[in-house]
């Protein structure tokens, strides 16, 4: 399937809300439940943090935590910090930290040392 066309689906209060991969700043595992977010939306999908990395298949969504994926093309800043961690500041003004266990994979993806 030509990822332009791929879409995904949440709900948002009663609402069903379809958007695309590249309309989503970050991903995050709340109390199992996952929600998806874009610039004006905050929405609940029914995938596993797994499920939706299989679907969006692309570097330019990173795991930076246990609980949460990021968008990369929606960094706008990054900060070094104390213990290896990393501060990703979005397009949105959000601050993401990126974990220390997933700093160096970041920093070689930045780098284009990851395929």
């Amino acid at each position: 399937m030509d990822k332009r066309q791929r879409k995904l689906i949440g709900r948002k209060n009663d609402e069903t809300i379809v958007f695309t991969p590249e309309e989503i700043l970050y991903i995050e595992k709340v109390d199992n439940k996952t929600f998806v977010y874009t610039d004006d939306n905050e929405i609940q999908v029914e995938m596993s943090l797994y499920s939706i990395e299989l679907f969006l298949d692309d570097e330019s969504y990173f795991r930076c935590s246990k609980s949460m994926i990021i968008n990369v093309n929606k960094v706008e800043m990054l900060k070094s910090m104390p213990s290896n961690r990393i501060d990703a500041t979005l397009v949105s003004g959000e601050h993401i930290i990126i974990s220390r266990t997933y700093a160096s994979d970041f920093r070689k993806l930045l780098k284009g040392e990851m395929a």
